[in-house]
């Protein structure tokens, strides 16, 4: 209360909403306005074209690198198929290896992470086998091979977008571009075909379109981005540290050089022109740091942590290397093997189950009960040992070169004897674990 005239006068105040108000009526702290933090807010979906996504993956190398890593690490140490009859299990994993159905499954796996959408295709020999009907695989006498069709090639898809029945979203049928072929399209029942859809989005389909879910480079595509943008920031940086100066004697001649427009052709034989500077011989130049102690090492371990953080698969995997501490490489590997197996139990196992349904119907037992079993990724190649050992090496060198030192240095220090004993017995008992002791 105040008091103005000996009447109590109630004071207005600023109600403040939340901690991101001020009680102060001048500040700009909550103005949606005038204030960067709060004014940011949820704009539209960002929806990447077929265009975007090719470039973002063929032009950038980390892109391609990543997603091909992802796919052809979930098949690179294989699997069986396993059913009650071993002699025909072992006829299907031969079929497996002839047909190579493990590099189909694996561009399948590309693909579709690639465009939000991909399909398998066998090529069968059969009594009156209709693409567009659906596929009778009683009728199968022989699988020629596989094709992939990719997004690009959709001209549209017919889903079951009925919620009271089976299967809601599911394809029933793909018409797709065949430009060399005869007839140009082609109707495909989805019995035919292996479909991989990693992120399903029911809100954008209908019954007959060629809406399809999501590529995975979508959801990184704000860090990607910044990762881009940081490497072209560096490159800005190491051109301002090559800037050269030019004095000019006068400003008349200042001035002609400037009016050749081949002053910098001819230059450019001599010195990059791209960094010079030209001023007159009064003029001043100054530089601006922008730096500001931040350090590129730095921005790119955030960068890294980033992706990490958004895709579940650990830093030094998204470098390609084991580099770091023994520990860390060790976590890393186990951070990679548990999303590998997530991966696939999540998106392998029905593709793969899907395949093989076909061999089996091709074996003439298409009824026959089987599962898939995935080969541990857990054992290590021979480079991967390698590099594994060398780390190892290395951390053990360190602590030794540590004991020898604190050895020579123990004279003339301020350390009790009691002290010295502990650090030594702490990092000898390191050393017998490394060693295995």
């Amino acid at each position: 209360m105040e008091y103005k005239g000996g009447e109590k006068v109630q004071k207005k105040r600023v109600k403040r909403e939340n901690f991101l108000k001020s009680t102060d009526s001048n500040s700009t702290k909550g103005d949606s306005y005038l204030d960067p933090v709060v004014s940011q807010k949820v704009g539209q979906e960002l929806r990447l074209s077929q265009h975007d996504i090719d470039v973002a993956f063929y032009d950038y190398g980390f892109n391609k690198r990543l997603i091909e890593e992802i796919a052809g690490d979930s098949l690179k140490a294989g699997f069986k198929v396993i059913s009650r009859n071993d002699d025909l299990d072992q006829k299907i994993m031969k079929r497996i290896e002839e047909l190579e159905i493990k590099d189909y499954l694996v561009d399948l796996l590309k693909y579709g992470l690639k465009d939000g959408i991909a399909f398998m295709f066998p090529i069968l020999k059969g009594y009156n086998l209709e693409t567009g009907q659906k596929l009778e695989i009683r009728k199968i006498d022989k699988i020629v091979g596989f094709n992939i069709f990719e997004a690009r090639d959709i001209i549209s898809l017919n889903r079951q977008m009925d919620k009271l029945l089976a299967k809601y979203g599911t394809i029933k049928l793909a018409e797709f571009k065949n430009p060399y072929g005869n007839p140009s399209s082609v109707k495909i029942d989805s019995s035919w075909l292996t479909i991989y859809e990693p992120i399903l989005r029911y809100d954008k389909y209908t019954s007959s379109s060629i809406e399809y879910g999501d590529s995975f480079l979508k959801s990184l595509w704000d860090s990607l981005t910044i990762k881009d943008n940081a490497a072209w920031s560096v490159g800005q940086i190491a051109y301002t540290l090559l800037l050269k100066v030019l004095k000019v004697g006068s400003q008349d001649n200042l001035n002609k050089i400037k009016q050749k427009s081949n002053f910098r052709t001819k230059k450019e034989m001599e010195i990059n022109s791209s960094t010079l500077a030209i001023i007159g011989k009064d003029d001043e130049l100054e530089l601006i740091g922008n730096m500001q102690g931040l350090k590129i090492s730095e921005l790119k371990d955030y960068i890294f942590s980033e992706l990490s953080a958004n895709t579940g698969i650990p830093v030094s995997k998204l470098l390609g290397s084991a580099s770091g501490a023994l520990a860390s490489a060790e976590e890393d590997s186990k951070r990679w093997y548990e999303y590998i197996e997530k991966f696939q139990t999540d998106h392998l196992d029905e593709l793969i189950r899907q395949v093989v349904k076909l061999l089996y119907a091709e074996a003439e037992q298409p009824e026959i009960e089987f599962k898939i079993e995935f080969n541990s990724i857990r054992v290590m190649t021979d480079l991967e040992k390698a590099e594994y050992e060398k780390v190892k090496a290395e951390t053990l060198k360190s602590k030794v070169d540590t004991i020898i030192n604190l050895t020579r240095q123990v004279e003339g220090i301020e350390m009790s004897a009691d002290e010295f004993k502990n650090i030594r017995d702490e990092l000898l008992k390191d050393i017998k674990a490394d060693l295995g002791e």
